[in-house]
């Protein structure tokens, strides 16, 4: 396969690349071309971040998956003369975090599903704060999804939003974290059909650092009641927790 090398200064093999073009011509189409370590053979498949669609078996990458500083691809589609392209490349358990410089923040991973609402359990070694999942069978048509903390990914609900479509954000009870992960807690096709597999990005949340002075993960607030709905703010940072003692 005719392909050509492209260097580039993540720090480690890219567990994720989604390339698009955004000038020139469009030999390849208007798709987000997505290559992901966790599919059965990454460097000669693909999916397409922009539809629904299941795997697809291509040499774009010019059958050589991402080095810890180099990436390929095969001359036709992603490398089109005169066309320019823009490369998101997302690391892979890399460490480079944490008091020890040891600790991950990414993780590219795959699962399968059990088509049960006592899913699978995926381990990370923390808890994320971000999710993005994707059924990938050749044959099947399922949106990405996208979970995260601040629209209320937690034990008792998991908003996602789809970035295939146009659509709002929708409700679920689909993913769950839990303190070294997440879990799958639906029978929904996009996340958990028996059998099927599944690739995601996660991202880790929590505080890397120990913080400075006691105001950075705690802050006191007092009020008199008024017998109707209250909200709280001013805290400077996201409330995981909270006591309320009268």
């Amino acid at each position: 396969v005719s392909q050509s090398r492209y260097t580039h200064n993540l720090g480690s093999v890219p567990g994720c690349m989604i390339v698009k073009y955004y000038s020139g011509t469009t030999p390849g189409g208007t798709d987000w071309y997505t290559y992901h370590r966790g599919l059965a053979t990454p460097a000669t498949q693909f999916l397409r971040f922009s539809t629904t669609a299941g795997v697809a078996t291509s040499t774009i990458w010019g059958s050589t998956s991402p080095t810890a500083t180099e990436f390929y691809v095969a001359t036709t589609t992603l490398n089109q003369s005169g066309t320019n392209y823009v490369v998101y490349l997302f690391a892979h358990d890399a460490g480079g975090f944490g008091l020890s410089g040891s600790d991950n923040v990414i993780s590219c991973g795959s699962y399968t599903g059990n088509g049960s609402a006592s899913g699978p359990t995926v381990t990370l070694g923390y808890e994320p704060q971000w999710l993005l999942v994707k059924r990938t069978q050749a044959s099947t048509s399922n949106s990405w999804c996208v979970y995260d903390n601040m629209r209320g990914l937690s034990f008792a609900a998991s908003p996602f939003l789809q970035p295939n479509t146009t659509g709002a954000e929708s409700t679920g009870t689909d993913v769950v974290p839990t303190a070294t992960g997440f879990r799958l807690t639906s029978t929904s096709t996009n996340t958990n059909s028996s059998g099927s597999s599944y690739v995601y990005i996660a991202i880790r949340r929590g505080l890397m650092r120990v913080p400075t002075n006691g105001t950075s993960v705690f802050t006191p607030s007092t009020r008199t009641g008024t017998g109707a709905t209250a909200t709280f703010s001013g805290a400077g940072f996201p409330v995981d927790a909270a006591w309320v003692r009268y």
